[in-house]
């Protein structure tokens, strides 16, 4: 059986804690920052559609529709627009 080398431990903890700290790298100023392409004056349109098959969703995104999320178990998906 092989052995872990010390030092390759140390460099992948050193790794991952490097990763794990910078992505939770943030503080009070960051608190409420939208992107500035977002407003509040934005309106959406939303539907909920069963799961459809390719064609269905070539006819949604051509309505100007996005994927937003779907429920595997109830078999739907929902998908928005905006409208203003």
């Amino acid at each position: 059986m092989k052995q872990i080398d010390l030092k390759s431990v140390l460099i992948g903890v050193f790794v991952t804690t490097t990763v794990i700290l910078s992505l939770g790298a943030t503080g009070p100023q960051d608190k409420g920052v939208k992107s500035p392409s977002w407003d509040e004056s934005q309106k959406w349109e939303w539907t909920i559609l069963p799961f459809v098959d390719a064609d269905g969703l070539k006819r949604v995104g051509n309505a100007g529709f996005e994927f937003v999320s779907c429920d595997q178990k109830l078999r739907t998906s929902v998908w928005r627009r905006r409208v203003q």
